[in-house]
């Protein structure tokens, strides 16, 4: 009963995702993907997947924190991103439930890179490796929401910019 809550879960979180990598702004985009990852919390929670669960718990800090970044000189350092990724992989040592444990922290080191750097254009294209980390760990971990979600991301990305370069804007 458990998993079939999970991937409602999950499912239910496809739809809302679809207005995170369209998003004009940075900022824009953080917080609609710190919407998201509440629901894929509690999607990895019900379906057994504590890997992708504790990344994603850990991203939930990550997009408040730079979400708020212009706001304090602390919270500007770079230094944010090593501890990030630092406490990335500790989440894969702790919950290690096969090799496959490792797409989550290296997709959230990137994605945690992609998203300190403000350019919209350059946040959409190192996400596209993103989803084929989780895409493999979705296999992995029989999670039909997550391997449904990347390849979604990945269209929508690849059509966010061919728009965004027939129009002949920069993001």
């Amino acid at each position: 009963m458990r998993m079939i809550i999970g991937q409602a879960i999950g499912i239910l979180d496809i739809l809302f995702s679809y207005f995170i990598f369209s998003q004009k702004n940075n900022k824009s985009i953080l917080k609609f993907k710190l919407m998201s990852d509440l629901m894929w919390v509690a999607h990895f929670m019900l379906i057994g997947a504590y890997t992708g669960m504790a990344t994603t718990s850990l991203s939930l800090i990550r997009e408040i924190l730079f979400i708020n970044r212009d706001k304090s000189k602390m919270l500007q350092s770079k230094w944010w991103v090593v501890a990030f990724c630092f406490v990335y992989c500790l989440c894969a040592a702790v919950t290690w439930g096969g090799a496959w444990s490792i797409f989550p922290p290296v997709a959230s080191c990137l994605a945690t890179i992609g998203f300190w750097n403000r350019n919209v254009k350059t946040i959409r294209i190192v996400n596209l490796v993103v989803c084929v980390c989780m895409l493999i760990y979705g296999v992995a971990t029989h999670s039909l929401a997550t391997v449904i979600n990347q390849i979604y991301t990945v269209v929508s990305i690849f059509v966010i910019l061919v728009r965004v370069k027939k129009a002949g804007q920069t993001g």
